[in-house]
């Protein structure tokens, strides 16, 4: 009997620090692309030949931080053996909050130089926590640690989102057409959101060591198969050589990116980071720039706090779900996904006028009030779309975090989240380039096509996994002295985290 189960302790604590950082950053991402257009449009200072980039620089810098992020991926791994989990946690998150205190005083080249920085900090930001929550999983706990995670994690946007919603509404002049950020309101809202990320980089300290329940671990190997290492015996001696441990950390991400289930798992992935980029980027700005009554910047806020609400409930129900299922509902979850964002896709085509992504400030009003239909866009379903972006995304990305946390654990799981963030990452980078230049239109096609193809190679990527365990199973009783798949002490499997 536990008094304290740290490990349980731990995944709060994690996503606590998460709650704080991306409070923060994620309130920024769906507020900077109509807050930076705003800002450079009161400038009496912008050349003729920067005005181009000034109106797009929200989605450029996003579009930075996610190829940055794609790279660092690689890199993270390595930097993770040589500085730990929680020192690497650290420095990641302040650059976060260097990159939202630059946009207090908006000017475009050191915004551009934070975007840079901030890519890198955040693919070891991601797959260190990755890491750690593996460290404090095993199987049968991997699908609760995922929910509480990613419910805290998602809390941020409500309560960033909120904040903003509320903090335009009570410093307003009364204007209901208020589509723009006045200098001071931009300021004080991100001074504001600097404090949240940096109160979550100092929150990195309560995260403790994991406590380890097993003695021993099943990892992946480099042909993709299972085999069962004894941790204290065969790899805390190649932890004195660190630089080896680097180059190891960085060829084992690159044998398991040769394997099969992660070849079609990639498809989802993919798909996570367009998706991402739409509900983070682009689909605030499409609300902001409705030229209604209805509408106005501050429900740039509130989309974002029904995004949250959404992720939230996903997060929390699928860890019941998890809780009471183990790993057999992840498929189901993820088709319940892919079905609510294909349904969400098409009511927004339907409601938002079909040049609302774009930053162009000299489009005539009446383009920007109709749907595809020919009717008005409503606010109402506007944000109702919001919640279902966000339960969607909940959807995929907690059974992502189950999937790999059950799966690849021991000194397979970094590897395992920098593939995940890479192809998340560079997906992302690719569809913050082409918003300006897309109607919302392509883009919702774009967004059908992906979310089909990722789904199903998802699926393949679950049947794989299934014959897999049907075939180590067949193998363990048939031998129990194979060398490549010894027996698991009855303990080892024991929910004592």
């Amino acid at each position: 009997m536990h008094s304290f189960n740290r490990n349980l302790y731990n995944v709060f604590a994690l996503g606590v620090v998460f709650l704080l950082i991306f409070t923060a950053f994620q309130t920024t991402s769906i507020l900077q692309v109509t807050a930076l257009k705003n800002a450079f449009n009161s400038s009496q200072n912008s050349s003729p030949s920067m005005i181009h980039l000034e109106q797009n620089l929200g989605y450029y810098t996003l579009c930075i931080i996610y190829g940055m992020l794609a790279i660092s991926n690689w890199l993270a791994p390595s930097i993770i053996v040589l500085l730990g989990n929680r020192l690497t946690m650290i420095i990641s998150a302040s650059l976060y909050t260097i990159y939202i205190a630059t946009i207090i005083y908006p000017i475009v080249w050191t915004i551009l130089i934070a975007s840079f920085f901030i890519g890198l900090g955040a693919g070891t930001l991601w797959t260190a926590q990755g890491a750690y929550l593996c460290e404090n999983s095993n199987e049968n706990t991997s699908g609760r640690n995922s929910g509480i995670f990613w419910a805290l994690l998602q809390a941020s946007l409500f309560i960033g989102n909120i904040f903003v919603y509320l903090f335009l509404l009570f410093s307003s002049d009364g204007n209901n057409e208020a589509y723009t950020l006045s200098t001071t309101q931009n300021r004080v809202i991100f001074a504001v959101l600097t404090v949240f990320c940096a109160l979550g980089t100092l929150s990195v300290l309560t995260l403790t060591k994991p406590v380890s329940n097993k003695d021993y671990v099943i990892v992946v190997n480099r042909f993709g198969r299972d085999s069962v290492h004894d941790v204290e015996a065969n790899e805390k001696p190649m932890r004195n050589d660190v630089l080896l441990q680097m180059g190891l950390a960085f060829v084992r991400a690159i044998k398991l990116l040769c394997t099969k289930e992660i070849m079609f798992f990639c498809l989802l992935f993919a798909y996570t980071g367009l998706e991402l980029n739409f509900f983070s980027g682009v689909y605030g700005s499409c609300i902001g720039n409705v030229k209604l009554d209805s509408f106005g910047v501050r429900y740039v806020g509130l989309n974002g706090a029904f995004i949250g609400i959404g992720e939230v409930l996903g997060g929390l129900s699928f860890m019941i779900i998890g809780h009471y299922f183990k790993g057999k509902a992840r498929a189901f979850i993820v088709l319940f996904g892919y079905i609510v964002h294909m349904v969400t896709f098409y009511m927004i085509y339907l409601n938002l006028p079909n040049r609302s992504p774009s930053t162009d400030i000299n489009i005539p009003h009446s383009e920007l009030q109709k749907g595809a239909i020919g009717l008005h866009s409503n606010i109402y379903v506007a944000l109702f779309d919001s919640f279902l972006l966000g339960l969607g995304d909940s959807c995929f990305n907690t059974q992502i975090y189950a999937f790999i946390t059950s799966v690849y654990v021991g000194d397979t799981s970094a590897p395992a989240i920098a593939i995940y963030k890479f192809f998340q990452s560079i997906s992302a980078m690719i569809a913050f380039f082409y918003n300006p230049l897309l109607n919302l239109n392509w883009q919702l096609l774009i967004l059908v096509v992906s979310g089909t193809i990722g789904t199903l190679g998802y699926m393949v990527t679950e049947f794989f996994e299934s014959r897999r365990k049907k075939v180590t199973n067949t193998q363990r009783g048939a031998d129990s002295d194979d060398p490549n798949f010894s027996s698991i002490k009855q303990s080892d499997l024991a929910d004592s985290d």
